[in-house]
C-alpha cells in the first residue's frame, strides 16, 4: 500500500529558509514521497498558484495536493494567500492548507 502523500505535489511557502528546511527534513524522515516545491513570499505562492511564468508549465509544475503556508511573509500574507485562493473558481478554491507559525513565547 502507497503512503498516502505519495507522488502528490506540496507546495511550501516559507520564508525562513531554516524553517523550510525542518519540514522538508520531516518528510524526509517520515519517508513521504511527495513533491516538494519551495517559494519564500505570498506573491510567488499566487503567480505559482495561476500557473503565471515562469510556473506555467504544469508538468514541472503542478498544482499541489496541499499547501504549507507560512502566516507571516513578504509582500503579500498567508491570509491575503488563502482568502485568493478561496476566491477562485473551481479545484483551486478547495486546495487543502496548512498554516504554519511560530513564536518565541517561551512560556510562564
Amino acid at each position: 500500500m502507497n503512503h498516502p502523500m505519495t507522488h502528490h505535489t506540496v507546495l511550501l511557502v516559507e520564508d525562513e529558509a531554516s524553517d523550510a528546511a525542518l519540514v522538508v527534513r520531516a518528510f524526509d524522515k517520515a519517508a513521504v514521497n511527495s513533491k516538494v516545491i519551495r517559494l519564500s513570499d505570498g506573491d510567488q505562492a499566487v503567480s505559482y498558484l495561476r500557473g503565471d511564468p515562469p510556473y506555467d508549465e504544469r508538468v514541472a509544475y503542478p498544482l499541489p495536493s496541499v499547501m504549507l503556508l507560512d502566516i507571516k511573509l513578504p509582500r503579500r500574507s498567508g491570509f491575503e494567500v488563502i482568502e485568493w485562493v478561496r476566491e477562485q473558481q473551481g479545484p483551486l478554491s478547495r486546495t487543502m492548507i496548512v498554516i504554519l507559525t511560530s513564536s518565541r513565547f517561551r512560556g510562564m
